[in-house]
């Protein structure tokens, strides 16, 4: 026997009135999400470091925003903005560009996050000089090679010791010295405990042999201890020509030089 529920019809109507309010709130706030203003999509991308997106113009749907690199003191800007635009090929995506990326850059979303597409940036090693004080007296020459694999912002940090980014410092040099080529530098950046992310520093081929570990974090900032010396197969001309590099950068001990930035 069936039981009339006096509510039944009441309940009914209540759940049709919410479904017309959720389809009649979704496309305004689609529309609002398309339009929000760029500067806000920055500051939900953004994440602490040496790197910064500022002066965003535009929306989600098609903006732009200059780009900036070092600590505030020593910041300098980089030439060209960071363009993107939304595509709907292949399931909504940003694709960002720039003359120093080595192609598009896709920003998709997963269950995760935002996931960026594994990509490179060439830019001038003059801009070294913004990362710290002593950095910046070397007056660095040369090129910067940043890659970095598959990349998810959003959920969760990766899992430690994941390699983030690989820097490459090619066609070295240093206005402190005459001494040409010095070869190429590498530094490895991986996640670390507690949102720091880890740093590691090493000569590929170079007469000057620098070695360092360190951290970054966006409360304690950059710290990063390391030695410099000169290759023994390098002459004894240019182990004369390398000694102001390496009292700019750091103290004698033995046979090296110790440095420290913070």
């Amino acid at each position: 026997m069936l039981i009339d529920d006096p509510h039944a019809g009441r309940r009914r109507r209540r759940y049709a009135h919410v479904s017309w309010m959720i389809l009649a709130v979704l496309p305004v706030g689609l529309c609002a999400l398309l339009v929000m203003p760029a500067s806000w999509l920055v500051a939900a991308l953004s994440i602490p470091g040496p790197l910064l997106a500022v002066e965003a113009k535009g929306s989600l749907w098609s903006g732009s925003a200059a780009l900036a690199i070092g600590r505030a003191e020593l910041r300098r800007p980089i030439d060209e903005p960071l363009r993107w635009e939304l595509r709907f090929t292949g399931g909504p995506r940003l694709v960002a560009t720039h003359p120093a990326l080595a192609g598009e850059l896709d920003l998709a979303l997963s269950w995760r996050g935002l996931r960026a597409a594994p990509q490179s940036l060439r830019l001038p090693a003059g801009l070294l000089g913004a990362v710290h004080p002593k950095v910046n007296l070397l007056m660095p020459e040369g090129e910067l090679l940043l890659s970095w694999p598959e990349t998810v912002i959003g959920l969760g940090s990766p899992r430690q010791g994941t390699e983030l980014a690989d820097l490459r410092w090619n066609s070295a040099g240093s206005w402190l010295t005459p001494v040409r080529p010095m070869g190429a530098y590498r530094v490895v950046l991986s996640q670390g405990s507690a949102g720091q992310v880890e740093i590691g520093l090493s000569s590929l081929v170079s007469p000057v042999l620098l070695q360092g570990k360190g951290s970054y974090s966006a409360d304690q900032g950059l710290r990063l201890d390391g030695t410099a010396r000169a290759d023994p197969a390098t002459t004894r001309e240019a182990r004369v020509e390398l000694r102001t590099l390496f009292e700019v950068l750091g103290a004698s001990a033995a046979n090296h030089y110790r440095f420290s930035l913070q």
